[in-house]
């Protein structure tokens, strides 16, 4: 409820200055988003995410392929057809 565990941290890497491509790597390990969701070493393997944004709904992300993440019921990501929405928190953390 407070967000203060590091695996519920994401950073989102701006492809380009005012853009909306980006990739995504694991606050906890440093890891990026590869391909079918897997983790990798660094961004050259990385997935290119668009996010989107719907007043009232949240933010969606969507992969190359024209597909969003999901989670399921269970808490596992998938990659689906439909558009599913996340509510995003905006921190900055100093060590």
């Amino acid at each position: 409820s407070t967000h203060s565990d590091i695996a519920q941290r994401w950073v989102v890497h701006a492809l380009e200055v005012g853009g909306n491509e980006f990739y995504i790597s694991s606050a906890g390990d440093g890891r990026y988003i590869g391909s079918h969701t897997s983790l990798i070493n660094d961004d050259s393997g990385a997935e290119t995410y668009t996010v989107e944004f719907e007043a009232g709904n949240g933010y969606a992300l969507k992969k190359e392929n024209g597909k969003y993440v999901t989670v399921d019921g269970n808490g596992n990501v998938q990659i689906e057809g439909d558009v599913s929405y996340f509510k995003a928190y905006s921190v900055t953390y100093s060590s």
